[in-house]
């Protein structure tokens, strides 16, 4: 059997060995090449697939989050259309209070319902209706609660925001 990393290391001298190379060892050399580079082939389409279904992956992901924001969105039109005095402010009041921690301040009602009025209950990024909604510090400092660091974000939009700002130094 020929030892092909010998002829690689040795150079020039492959050329004059190769002339003394037998029909059946020149076969076997042929077949190992041909075997190796489809072995190659077929890795570079794994490669591939791998890329594709990491892709699909991440779009189930992102539509398994958006069918969650839209069953959330579902309960609080439910909450709505059964008392009609609950106006949508009066529900993202409630959630943001929920979702806060002892270290957060909560922006004050009155500054959620401005910054709701003046993007027209629409998400500040994706532009979306906004049914539930995150309130959103824009400098992601939560105990700055003013006007200008408040900003109204749907469910998604906030999380992506958050997983940006997290994987940054």
């Amino acid at each position: 059997m020929l030892d092909l990393e010998n002829y690689k290391k040795r150079g020039s001298g492959f050329i004059k060995d190769i002339a003394n190379v037998s029909k059946d060892q020149f076969g076997k050399i042929k077949e190992d090449y041909e075997y190796e580079k489809s072995i190659r082939e077929k890795q570079a389409k794994l490669d591939i697939l791998d890329d594709v279904i990491y892709e699909k992956i991440s779009k189930i992901r992102e539509y398994d989050e958006h069918i969650a924001m839209l069953e959330e969105r579902a309960q609080d039109i439910k909450k709505i259309m059964a008392d009609p005095k609950m106006q949508i402010s009066d529900i993202v009041i409630k959630k943001e209070s929920v979702q806060s921690s002892e270290t957060r301040k909560n922006f004050p009602d009155s500054i959620i319902k401005a910054v709701l009025k003046r993007q027209n209950h629409c998400c500040k990024k994706c532009g979306s209706l906004l049914i539930t909604l995150d309130i959103d510090h824009i400098d992601g400092n939560n105990s700055n609660i003013s006007i200008d660091n408040c900003q109204a974000l749907c469910t998604a939009c906030h999380r992506k925001k958050s997983a940006n700002q997290r994987s940054k130094p």
